[in-house]
């Protein structure tokens, strides 16, 4: 789905054939979304994720195609087929969250990584100082699941406020101390 892809090619969003693809291709699988475990909340939560990612880029693939070509954004979809919303619906009620958009903790940033060596991928508890292990490469301890646009900078950017919300446990405790 991103602009570009890991291996170099262009993705569906740089084709203008996502929409498509998602209207002729994609089936609704909410029958399969209610199979999930309800106590998997890795699992749920990808799922809001990356139907979050596919609804996000089915809206707004045309803005991004027009600003390429008149430097302009455009209009994006009014609406989201009834094969994506669905099921977003459904996970993000599954994960308790109330709203059913691309947003920066639930889809785009903060649970959009994994672990590059994983040594409890069954499990989603860590130690937010399992993160950034090395302050002087900060996000070479994870890396990113899902992307946009698929280029490095996106990367970087999503990694580096994962590193930086790792560590802010370490304000809160300095606060209470103050306090």
């Amino acid at each position: 789905m991103p602009f570009n892809l890991d291996n170099g090619n262009k993705g569906l969003l740089s084709k203008n054939e996502l929409r498509k693809t998602v209207d002729a291709a994609l089936p609704n699988l909410l029958g399969e979304l209610k199979k999930v475990d309800h106590n998997d909340s890795r699992l749920l939560a990808a799922l809001f994720r990356d139907y979050s990612m596919v609804s996000a880029g089915y809206m707004l693939e045309s803005c991004h195609l027009s600003y390429l070509e008149k430097k302009w954004y455009g209009r994006g979809s009014d609406f989201i087929p009834e094969q994506l919303a669905v099921p977003m619906k459904y996970a993000a009620e599954a994960i308790g969250y109330k709203q059913p958009i691309l947003d920066y903790a639930h889809g785009y940033s903060l649970n959009n990584w994994m672990f590059v060596n994983d040594k409890n991928p069954e499990s989603a508890e860590y130690d937010n100082d399992q993160l950034v292990t090395d302050l002087e490469k900060p996000i070479n301890n994870f890396k990113l699941i899902r992307k946009l646009n698929g280029c490095r900078d996106e990367a970087g950017f999503v990694l580096l406020h994962i590193s930086i919300v790792s560590k802010t446990y370490k304000q809160v405790k300095a606060y209470e101390k103050l306090f």
